[in-house]
Protein backbone atom coordinates (compact mmCIF):
# COMPACT_ATOMS: atom_id res chain seq x y z
CA UNK A 1 0.00 0.00 0.00
CA UNK A 2 1.48 3.09 -0.86
CA UNK A 3 2.37 5.10 2.01
CA UNK A 4 1.00 8.58 3.06
CA UNK A 5 2.86 11.87 3.11
CA UNK A 6 3.92 12.33 6.57
CA UNK A 7 3.54 16.08 8.33
CA UNK A 8 6.33 18.11 8.47
CA UNK A 9 7.17 18.81 12.03
CA UNK A 10 6.47 22.88 11.36
CA UNK A 11 2.80 21.46 9.68
CA UNK A 12 1.71 20.28 13.08
CA UNK A 13 -2.35 19.84 12.60
CA UNK A 14 -3.41 19.40 15.90
CA UNK A 15 -4.47 23.05 17.04
CA UNK A 16 -6.12 23.65 13.27
CA UNK A 17 -8.87 20.90 13.77
CA UNK A 18 -11.68 23.14 14.18
CA UNK A 19 -10.41 25.27 10.81
CA UNK A 20 -10.44 21.72 8.79
CA UNK A 21 -14.37 20.59 10.03
CA UNK A 22 -15.57 24.02 9.23
CA UNK A 23 -14.40 23.59 5.74
CA UNK A 24 -15.83 19.97 6.00
CA UNK A 25 -19.11 20.68 7.88
CA UNK A 26 -21.12 20.83 4.76
CA UNK A 27 -19.79 17.37 2.96
CA UNK A 28 -19.94 15.99 6.49
CA UNK A 29 -22.99 16.72 6.82
CA UNK A 30 -23.81 15.23 4.02
CA UNK A 31 -22.16 11.71 3.63
CA UNK A 32 -21.49 10.82 7.28
CA UNK A 33 -25.02 9.61 8.02
CA UNK A 34 -25.09 7.17 5.12
CA UNK A 35 -21.11 5.70 5.56
CA UNK A 36 -20.85 2.08 5.86
CA UNK A 37 -18.86 1.22 8.61
CA UNK A 38 -21.67 3.05 10.75
CA UNK A 39 -24.58 1.23 9.95
CA UNK A 40 -22.33 -1.97 10.02
CA UNK A 41 -20.03 -1.41 12.74
CA UNK A 42 -20.34 1.79 14.85
CA UNK A 43 -23.89 2.07 15.58
CA UNK A 44 -24.55 -1.45 16.81
CA UNK A 45 -21.51 -1.18 19.03
CA UNK A 46 -22.71 1.89 20.74
CA UNK A 47 -25.90 0.12 20.79
CA UNK A 48 -24.20 -3.03 22.56
CA UNK A 49 -22.02 -1.14 25.20
CA UNK A 50 -23.90 1.65 26.06
CA UNK A 51 -27.70 0.73 25.56
CA UNK A 52 -28.29 0.99 29.10
CA UNK A 53 -28.29 4.48 29.01
CA UNK A 54 -31.18 4.76 26.89
CA UNK A 55 -33.24 6.51 29.02
CA UNK A 56 -34.79 10.02 29.96
CA UNK A 57 -32.63 10.04 32.93
CA UNK A 58 -29.27 9.93 32.00
CA UNK A 59 -26.72 12.69 31.47
CA UNK A 60 -24.60 12.37 28.67
CA UNK A 61 -21.52 14.14 27.57
CA UNK A 62 -20.00 13.79 23.73
CA UNK A 63 -15.98 14.72 23.09
CA UNK A 64 -16.06 15.89 19.48
CA UNK A 65 -19.56 16.08 18.83
CA UNK A 66 -19.62 17.21 15.38
CA UNK A 67 -22.90 18.21 14.20
CA UNK A 68 -24.43 16.19 16.91
CA UNK A 69 -26.27 13.99 14.27
CA UNK A 70 -24.78 11.14 15.57
CA UNK A 71 -25.56 12.38 19.21
CA UNK A 72 -28.89 12.38 17.81
CA UNK A 73 -29.49 9.27 16.69
CA UNK A 74 -28.17 7.23 19.24
CA UNK A 75 -29.14 9.20 22.36
CA UNK A 76 -32.38 11.06 21.60
CA UNK A 77 -33.90 8.45 19.72
CA UNK A 78 -33.41 6.27 22.05
CA UNK A 79 -35.36 8.36 24.69
CA UNK A 80 -32.17 10.39 26.34
CA UNK A 81 -33.85 13.85 27.06
CA UNK A 82 -32.15 16.00 24.89
CA UNK A 83 -31.81 19.15 28.26
CA UNK A 84 -29.53 16.16 29.72
CA UNK A 85 -27.16 16.18 26.58
CA UNK A 86 -24.02 17.91 26.47
CA UNK A 87 -21.35 18.07 23.47
CA UNK A 88 -18.06 19.65 23.18
CA UNK A 89 -16.50 20.35 19.75
CA UNK A 90 -13.67 22.37 18.33
CA UNK A 91 -15.66 23.65 15.43
CA UNK A 92 -17.40 26.78 15.35
CA UNK A 93 -19.79 25.73 12.28
CA UNK A 94 -20.67 22.17 13.69
CA UNK A 95 -21.46 23.87 17.10
CA UNK A 96 -24.10 26.54 15.05
CA UNK A 97 -25.39 23.31 13.00
CA UNK A 98 -25.45 20.89 16.05
CA UNK A 99 -27.60 24.01 18.12
CA UNK A 100 -29.85 24.33 15.41
CA UNK A 101 -30.66 20.60 15.45
CA UNK A 102 -30.98 20.20 18.81
CA UNK A 103 -31.70 23.03 20.76
CA UNK A 104 -32.41 21.95 24.44
CA UNK A 105 -28.95 20.47 24.34
CA UNK A 106 -26.05 22.18 25.58
CA UNK A 107 -22.98 22.59 22.78
CA UNK A 108 -19.41 24.02 23.86
CA UNK A 109 -17.40 25.71 21.26
CA UNK A 110 -14.26 24.46 22.08
CA UNK A 111 -11.07 21.84 22.26
CA UNK A 112 -11.78 18.33 24.43
CA UNK A 113 -8.42 18.25 25.36
CA UNK A 114 -8.27 21.63 27.53
CA UNK A 115 -11.92 22.35 28.01
CA UNK A 116 -13.45 23.28 31.69
CA UNK A 117 -16.30 21.13 32.24
CA UNK A 118 -18.06 20.41 36.03
CA UNK A 119 -16.89 17.63 37.94
CA UNK A 120 -18.57 14.21 38.55
CA UNK A 121 -22.08 15.67 36.57
CA UNK A 122 -22.08 12.89 34.04
CA UNK A 123 -23.10 9.07 33.61
CA UNK A 124 -21.98 8.90 30.02
CA UNK A 125 -18.87 10.17 28.23
CA UNK A 126 -18.65 9.22 24.66
CA UNK A 127 -16.40 9.82 21.65
CA UNK A 128 -17.23 9.29 17.69
CA UNK A 129 -14.11 8.89 15.29
CA UNK A 130 -12.50 11.80 16.85
CA UNK A 131 -9.45 10.85 19.27
CA UNK A 132 -7.71 10.15 16.12
CA UNK A 133 -6.89 13.70 15.72
CA UNK A 134 -5.08 13.75 18.82
CA UNK A 135 -1.41 13.45 20.01
CA UNK A 136 -0.15 11.84 23.07
CA UNK A 137 -0.67 14.82 25.51
CA UNK A 138 -3.62 15.63 24.53
CA UNK A 139 -5.36 12.02 24.39
CA UNK A 140 -4.26 12.27 28.09
CA UNK A 141 -5.72 15.28 28.50
CA UNK A 142 -8.81 14.55 27.50
CA UNK A 143 -9.14 10.99 29.06
CA UNK A 144 -8.35 12.97 32.62
CA UNK A 145 -11.37 15.81 31.30
CA UNK A 146 -13.68 12.77 30.40
CA UNK A 147 -12.90 11.27 34.17
CA UNK A 148 -13.01 14.68 35.87
CA UNK A 149 -16.32 14.98 34.05
CA UNK A 150 -18.37 11.80 34.93
CA UNK A 151 -19.78 10.58 38.04
CA UNK A 152 -18.24 7.63 39.96
CA UNK A 153 -18.93 4.47 38.44
CA UNK A 154 -19.43 5.90 35.42
CA UNK A 155 -18.50 4.77 31.95
CA UNK A 156 -16.02 6.19 28.88
CA UNK A 157 -17.45 4.87 25.93
CA UNK A 158 -15.30 5.76 22.89
CA UNK A 159 -15.04 4.16 19.02
CA UNK A 160 -12.01 5.06 17.24
CA UNK A 161 -9.94 3.92 13.94
CA UNK A 162 -8.19 0.95 14.60
CA UNK A 163 -4.21 1.32 14.99
CA UNK A 164 -3.95 -1.97 12.95
CA UNK A 165 -5.44 0.09 10.05
CA UNK A 166 -3.93 3.25 10.97
CA UNK A 167 -0.34 1.96 10.55
CA UNK A 168 -0.81 0.65 7.38
CA UNK A 169 -2.92 3.77 6.11
CA UNK A 170 0.01 5.88 7.00
CA UNK A 171 2.54 3.63 6.25
CA UNK A 172 4.46 3.90 9.62
CA UNK A 173 6.31 1.85 11.98
CA UNK A 174 5.66 3.56 15.00
CA UNK A 175 3.76 5.78 16.37
CA UNK A 176 3.09 9.21 14.72
CA UNK A 177 1.20 11.62 12.42
CA UNK A 178 -0.03 11.07 8.99
CA UNK A 179 -2.53 12.47 5.97
CA UNK A 180 -5.46 10.48 5.89
CA UNK A 181 -8.80 10.86 3.63
CA UNK A 182 -11.66 11.60 5.10
CA UNK A 183 -14.67 9.08 3.48
CA UNK A 184 -16.83 11.72 2.99
CA UNK A 185 -14.27 13.61 0.97
CA UNK A 186 -11.16 16.12 1.62
CA UNK A 187 -8.21 14.83 3.48
CA UNK A 188 -6.83 15.67 7.27
CA UNK A 189 -4.55 14.53 9.89
CA UNK A 190 -4.72 11.40 11.85
CA UNK A 191 -2.47 10.20 14.31
CA UNK A 192 -1.18 6.61 14.70
CA UNK A 193 -1.04 4.75 18.39
CA UNK A 194 -0.82 1.28 19.27
CA UNK A 195 -3.48 -0.31 21.70
CA UNK A 196 -1.04 -0.14 24.31
CA UNK A 197 -0.51 3.45 23.82
CA UNK A 198 -4.15 3.50 24.15
CA UNK A 199 -4.63 1.78 27.60
CA UNK A 200 -1.48 3.67 29.33
CA UNK A 201 -3.04 7.00 28.64
CA UNK A 202 -6.55 5.58 30.04
CA UNK A 203 -4.63 4.16 32.89
CA UNK A 204 -2.53 7.28 33.83
CA UNK A 205 -6.54 9.14 33.56
CA UNK A 206 -7.40 6.92 36.09
CA UNK A 207 -9.90 4.56 34.36
CA UNK A 208 -10.62 1.20 35.08
CA UNK A 209 -10.99 -0.75 31.26
CA UNK A 210 -13.82 -3.04 31.24
CA UNK A 211 -12.85 -3.54 27.33
CA UNK A 212 -11.10 -3.68 24.13
CA UNK A 213 -13.44 -4.67 20.82
CA UNK A 214 -11.67 -4.89 17.89
CA UNK A 215 -14.57 -4.32 15.12
CA UNK A 216 -14.07 -5.85 11.34
CA UNK A 217 -16.83 -5.11 8.17
CA UNK A 218 -19.31 -8.04 8.81
CA UNK A 219 -20.13 -9.73 5.38
CA UNK A 220 -23.57 -8.43 5.08
CA UNK A 221 -22.44 -4.99 4.45
CA UNK A 222 -21.25 -6.55 1.35
CA UNK A 223 -24.89 -6.63 -0.23
CA UNK A 224 -25.00 -2.87 0.51
CA UNK A 225 -21.97 -1.41 -1.60
CA UNK A 226 -19.60 -4.55 -2.19
CA UNK A 227 -16.59 -2.03 -3.37
CA UNK A 228 -17.06 -0.36 -0.07
CA UNK A 229 -17.26 -3.20 1.78
CA UNK A 230 -13.99 -4.74 0.38
CA UNK A 231 -12.05 -1.53 1.18
CA UNK A 232 -12.43 -2.28 4.74
CA UNK A 233 -12.36 -5.89 4.49
CA UNK A 234 -9.19 -5.48 3.40
CA UNK A 235 -7.55 -4.28 6.47
CA UNK A 236 -9.47 -6.85 8.74
CA UNK A 237 -9.43 -5.02 11.75
CA UNK A 238 -10.74 -1.67 11.31
CA UNK A 239 -11.85 -0.33 14.67
CA UNK A 240 -11.76 -0.09 17.90
CA UNK A 241 -14.14 -0.13 20.36
CA UNK A 242 -13.25 0.93 24.07
CA UNK A 243 -15.54 0.75 27.37
CA UNK A 244 -13.94 1.87 30.74
CA UNK A 245 -15.41 3.23 33.94
CA UNK A 246 -14.39 5.75 36.81
CA UNK A 247 -14.21 3.57 39.49
CA UNK A 248 -15.64 4.83 43.08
Amino acid sequence: MAKKKKLKEEEQYLGNMGEIYDEQAETFADKAPTLLWWEFIGKPAYDRNIGAFYNQNTTTLGLGCANASRVEQLLVDNGVLPENITGVEISPDQVADAKIRMPKATFIQGDISTVELEPDKFDLVTSNMVLEFLGPDELVQTFKNAYTALKPRGTLFFVTTHPKKMKEDGGLEKPGEFIVKFPWGGEGPNYYRTLENFKDALEEAGFEIEEFEELQMPIEAKEVDADEYQRYADFGKVRLAVKATKPL
